[in-house]
């Protein structure tokens, strides 16, 4: 299994788990046993007061206050899981979209590994021959900005220059 294939699945796996909560969010018993784990999580509560009916009335006028907090709670949090599945899906897509980039990269670097170098000496030396590129020296070094180097080495610049003056030609 490739990884491309472990990404496209986790975003099949997402879109699974939206499609799902989102068709419970539209089934009523959804809703009426996300109220019923409410109150059953009261009923204990209830049953552990005293017999006073002021303290009775109370808890059931507080119970009753909190009646639109858990109807709004068992619609909030299926959104809120909505939510978080779509930035998932949003992280997981771009993951996938990287990944086939950097698969792509990595075939067009396969493909031209010897076309390259092949280039860049052959632009070395055309650089030398015209040049552009001087051999490094004690003095271009102390004039150079710390922290750079020369575009070439002293032993790679004398040995492009012995190959180019006893007239070899690059590909030899």
């Amino acid at each position: 299994m490739d990884f491309s294939d472990i990404l496209q699945q986790k975003l099949r796996d997402i879109e699974d788990a939206q499609q799902n909560l989102r068709n419970a969010v539209l089934e009523p018993t959804f809703h009426v046993n996300a109220m019923e784990e409410a109150i059953a999580s009261i009923i204990p509560e209830i049953d552990a007061l005293e017999n006073d009916p002021e303290l009775l009335r109370d808890e059931f006028k507080s119970v009753l206050s909190q009646i639109p907090a858990v109807v709004g709670s068992a619609w909030s949090g299926p959104v809120q899981r909505v939510s978080f599945l779509e930035s998932e899906k949003v992280r997981w897509q771009e993951m996938l979209g990287m990944y086939k980039e950097w698969e792509a990269a990595q075939d067009v670097v396969e493909e031209l590994p010897e076309q390259a170098e092949e280039l860049v000496t052959q632009t070395v030396e055309d650089k030398i021959s015209s040049g552009e590129i001087t051999e490094p020296t004690k003095e271009s070094a102390r004039k150079r900005p710390p922290g750079t180097k020369p575009p070439i080495t002293l032993g790679n610049f004398r040995k492009i220059s012995s190959k180019l003056q006893s007239g070899e030609d690059s590909e030899g």
